[in-house]
Order: structure tokens, then C-alpha cells, then sequence
């Protein structure tokens, strides 16, 4: 008898049933009288129950902390210990899943066959559909087979023709991606989970209004990781001179080409994911839809051969493996290269003479926009040179990502030492649009010269790195 609630009962019980006065019954049990008077004023938030069960009831695997984060979003100001008392009351509850079943016992090891008739294996293999659980069939060639037969064979050099038989399924499972972290800081893993969570609410949050037939059936099909992080090569040094941190380079694949939309889809996960304060490093990614993709590994295009060969698996919604690459002849890889660099290259140094000319205008708007073009193009050359690609993006910080990823000399062409021009940098990244668009967009003279020196800087390195890849693929041509 601890709770308010139960006390008034027994002091409600000794009134009727010992003709107690209210004042005697308070007195023998403890409590005081005016909670025994007291009357709840509490509102019954009819509404924000409402509300509740059909965000619990269209996202089921929400617990009451991420349902709390969508009504705080709808305007809903409601304290998250208030939130899970309702929580509790209407029986929303998500249901643990069990855990995994496991031996009981002490497992010995497998006796090693010492002679005919020792130990006897039968194979297996299964068809089946991607969410049901696949049934076990017994295979058609030699299904049951004495096993040290078959190790005195294969010692023996007598391989019989049923062993050499490789399913389409073994395959599949044999050319899966990599998918372990373990060669990651927990850090660094918790961060990349928390990446994940994002890009999902987002875009679930973006297709949950659409009544479009693609939009309903939209779904994230597979998250990749890929650049340094998936090879291990990364760098986390901020507080160095250079001050270069190593981006998350993600590739994600959706069901239909129409989601790739930037604009519509994405650009609320791409801000959460710079003004969260869980995840420290700085994360970039691309998307495409999986006919693309399939259709870039068919035609050679080694970015996303280099993803299939070297990416991790970070998430996937069904076990339909990427198709084998098919690689460019050398020279194929040459002649796509050298039409590559000809023409981004060639841009890159147009737009910096325009910029130089705007700058004497005193045109600063229009110098900047002129110069944003110019890195654009320096860093789209560096991509489509090394990789046969080059994301349809303006985002030049993004673009810088993915070109340092390729050449890490690239990095000394835009310190970030210094707060003041980083600062720069942000701006002129915001040129494409407000540098056309908005009378409110400034930058100045001496942000421009800064950003101008550093640019020419860049283009002598991109070509360095360029003429360099080119002999190398003129080399192996030969």
C-alpha cells in the first residue's frame, strides 16, 4: 500500500466499513487529508493519444522516443515522461524480437574420417523466395557420399564431375560484398549506425505524403559504404594543420530512378546529417537506382566496379547480389579518359578566365558564380578521369570529397587550418544558386583573390594527376 491511489482505497475502506471518520481513518494509516481530497485536473490529451496510436500504427517498430521526435516535429510540445505514461496506458509497446536460439551443451569438434564408412554427408541446396524462408531440397547429383572417399579423391587428384558442379546459388553466396566493421573503431560503427537511422526517417518522411504509385512503393534497396572507410585508409585528423577528416562515402540504391531526386528526397537527410552532434564525421553520399547501377557495372564503369569489388554492405533489403563488373579494354579506358580531361579540363580554365575578367569588373557576384563553375569542373575532370564518373551534383564540398578520396594531394588546395577560409569556401559553395538568384548573397574582394589563388593552385594539381593516370594507361596499353 504505497501508491496515493491505494491509500485512498483504505482509508475509503475504513470509512464504510468501520464507521471511521475521515480525520481517524488518515491518522491510523498515515496519509494526509487533503490528497485524500484531492480532486485530478488532468486533460485527457484525447487528441495526443489520437495522434499517437496512428504514428505507432504506421511506423511499428517506432518505440515512444522516435514517436516523440515525429510529434515534436507536427508541433505537438509534450514532455517525453508524460509522453511514455500514455505510451504505456494505450499498450503501444513494441514487442521485443527473441533472441537468437542457441546449443545447449558443449560442442565437440567433427571427427576427421580415418577410413570407408567413418562419416557420411549429404548436400543440400534451396530455391525460394527472398522474404519466405527457403526450404531445404536435397540435390539431384550424388546426394549422399562417404566423406573420406571424397578426401582421398581430391588428395588424389581424381575429382569426381559431381564435386566440380557449383549451384547459381553458390555462386551468388560466393560473390556477396563484404558487410563486417570489425576493422572500425566502435566509434566510428555507432556513428555509421546512427547515419543509417537518419536516411531512413528522412525518407520515409519524404515518400509518407505521396500518393503516386513509385512513391508507395519506395523503398532504400541497399546502403554501401565505400572509399577509405571501406579500404582502410581513412584520416580523422581535425585538429591537425591541415585539419582533413575523412569523409563517409555512402552509395545507396533505391527501387526507382525517380527517388533519386536530390531536392525532393534527400536534402532533409543531407541536413540532419551536418547539425547532428552524434556523428562527428562528415558524411557524403550518392543515390542511384538499381537498373543504373547494374547497368554501370555492365558497361565497365570502374567507380562503381572499384564500390562492388571493395564496398561494405552496410544495409540491404534483399539478398539480390550486384552483377559482375564488366571491364573496359585498356584502350577503351584510355580513349574515355583522354575525351574526359580534354573537355573538363578545357572548361575548368575557361571559367577561371572569366572569373579573373568579372573580378577587374569589380562584378563580384558574377566572378564568384564564374569561379564556383571553375572548381566544379577541376574536381568533376579529377573523377571522371580516374573513375569514368561524376555525380550530377553543384555541391563543390561534396565534389571535393569524393576527388580527395582519389588523390589525396588534393587536399593542399583548400587549407582548412583556418576558420576564415573555411569560411570563404562554404560561401562560394552557395554561388550556383544565390549568386544568380539573391541580392543578399555577398562575398568579398578578398575573399575571391584567396579563393582565385587557391584555384589556379588546384587546377596545376589536377593536371599533375591527370597527365600522371593517362601515361600510366598509355603504358599498360602497350
Amino acid at each position: 500500500m504505497v501508491t496515493p491511489a491505494a491509500k485512498r482505497k483504505a482509508v475509503a475502506h475504513l470509512m464504510s466499513h468501520h464507521e471511521m471518520s475521515e480525520r481517524r481513518a488518515c491518522k491510523a494509516i498515515g496519509f494526509c487529508r487533503m490528497t485524500v481530497r484531492y480532486e485530478t485536473r488532468r486533460d485527457n490529451d484525447h487528441e495526443l493519444r489520437e495522434r499517437m496510436k496512428a504514428l505507432a500504427h504506421e511506423r511499428r517498430r517506432f518505440g515512444y522516443r522516435r514517436i516523440h521526435v515525429l510529434l515534436r516535429r507536427e508541433g505537438h510540445l509534450v514532455n517525453h515522461k508524460k509522453l511514455f505514461r500514455l505510451y504505456r496506458e494505450e499498450k503501444l509497446a513494441v514487442r521485443k524480437r527473441s533472441g537468437r536460439k542457441r546449443a545447449i551443451g558443449t560442442r565437440a569438434p567433427m571427427l576427421i574420417p580415418l577410413a570407408a564408412n567413418d562419416r557420411w554427408s549429404l548436400d543440400f541446396h534451396y530455391e525460394g523466395k527472398v522474404k519466405s524462408r527457403p526450404p531445404l531440397l536435397r540435390t539431384d547429383h550424388q546426394p549422399i557420399y562417404d566423406l573420406w572417399f571424397r578426401a582421398t579423391s581430391v588428395e588424389s587428384g581424381q575429382v569426381p564431375d559431381f564435386f566440380k558442379i557449383i549451384s547459381s546459388r553458390l555462386r551468388s553466396l560466393l560473390s556477396k560484398m563484404k558487410s563486417s566493421l570489425n576493422h572500425m573503431p566502435l566509434r566510428k560503427q555507432r556513428e555509421l549506425g546512427r547515419v543509417l537511422e537518419i536516411l531512413h526517417e528522412e525518407f520515409e518522411d519524404a515518400l509518407k505524403e505521396g500518393t503516386a504509385d513509385f512513391k508507395k512503393r519506395g523503398r532504400i534497396l541497399k546502403i554501401i559504404l565505400f572509399g577509405s572507410y571501406a579500404k582502410g585508409g581513412w584520416v580523422d585528423e581535425p585538429f591537425t594543420m591541415k585539419g582533413y577528416r575523412s569523409d563517409f562515402d555512402l552509395l545507396i540504391i533505391v527501387n526507382n530512378r525517380k527517388l533519386c531526386e536530390f531536392a525532393e528526397y534527400w536534402h532533409k537527410a543531407a541536413d540532419r546529417l551536418i547539425h547532428d552532434k552524434s556523428i562527428e564525421t562528415p558524411v557524403s553520399f550518392i543515390v542511384h537506382s538499381r537498373r543504373e547501377v547494374n547497368t554501370y557495372l555492365k558497361e565497365g564503369q570502374y567507380f562503381f566496379s572499384d564500390i562492388r569489388k571493395e564496398g561494405i554492405v552496410l544495409y540491404e533489403l534483399d539478398d539480390e547480389a550486384l552483377p559482375e563488373p564488366s571491364p573496359l579494354s585498356p584502350t577503351d579506358r584510355l580513349r574515355v579518359a583522354k575525351e574526359h580531361h580534354s573537355d573538363r579540363f578545357s572548361l575548368a580554365q575557361a571559367f577561371l578566365k572569366g572569373f579573373r575578367f568579372y573580378v577587374s569588373e569589380k562584378e563580384l557576384r558574377v566572378a564568384a558564380f564564374e569561379l564556383h563553375q571553375s572548381i566544379e569542373q577541376a574536381f568533376s575532370c579529377v573523377l571522371l578521369t580516374l573513375t569514368n564518373y561524376g555525380p550530377p551534383s553543384h555541391n563543390i564540398k561534396f565534389l571535393r570529397s569524393l576527388a580527395e578520396e582519389q588523390d589525396r594531394r588534393l587536399i593542399e588546395a583548400f587549407p582548412r587550418d583556418q576558420h576564415k577560409e573555411r569560411a570563404w569556401f562554404n560561401t562560394l559553395n552557395e554561388a550556383y544558386v544565390k549568386a544568380r538568384y539573391s541580392v543578399y548573397f555577398e562575398i568579398t574582394e578578398e575573399a575571391l583573390l584567396w579563393l582565385g589563388e587557391r584555384t589556379a593552385h588546384l587546377l596545376e594539381l589536377v593536371k599533375t594527376i591527370c597527365s600522371e593516370h593517362l601515361e600510366k594507361l598509355e603504358r599498360n596499353n602497350f
